[in-house]
């Protein structure tokens, strides 16, 4: 195995909506009133990997497209008494 840097651009492969949110992502102010997205992206690269969705509405999935092209970005979010970083994907700006 061996560290390899990605260019960080995929397009969406796949996605949902999240209404009904897990303990963690309610303290963040998710739920039912306020879903987020997640999907899965294949990277430029080839692989697909699972990442979090932002930029796109997912209140209105039916403007959301496969196939769109992103680009990698990342969340800091509190944890409890520490800063998590998450991977995501936005709309590409390319």
């Amino acid at each position: 195995m061996a560290w390899k840097q990605l260019s960080g651009r995929a397009t969406l492969a796949g996605f949902t909506s999240i209404y009904v949110v897990s303990s963690g992502m309610l303290k963040r102010g998710y739920g039912r009133d306020n879903p987020y997205l997640t999907g899965i992206v294949t990277l430029e690269e080839g692989p697909r990997i699972p990442a979090r969705l932002v930029g796109m509405n997912p209140k209105h999935p039916e403007n959301i497209s496969i196939g769109t092209p992103l680009e990698a970005t990342f969340l800091k979010e509190q944890e409890d008494e520490s800063t998590k970083i998450v991977l995501a994907f936005k709309p590409a700006t390319r």
